[in-house]
């Protein structure tokens, strides 16, 4: 938030965003997961990672943590 404050976008994003409070007590369910959309999964390397304009899942953090 704090990024996004600097850059003045704060506000035109959040308006845009769903927030809900995560309590780690509950455990996993319906309401208790996180929802990334597909340009959060690409920034973050979750499945591909873009290496020498080709996509590889070498490095990915998916592999990382499929070890």
């Amino acid at each position: 938030m704090e990024y996004l404050a600097s850059l003045l976008l704060a506000e035109r994003t959040v308006a845009l965003a769903e927030f809900h409070t995560y309590h780690h007590d509950q455990g996993f369910g319906v309401n208790n997961r996180l929802l990334m959309d597909a340009q959060a999964m690409k920034h973050l390397e979750v499945f591909e990672v873009e290496a020498n304009n080709k996509l590889t899942t070498s490095g990915s953090l998916y592999e990382l943590l499929n070890r």
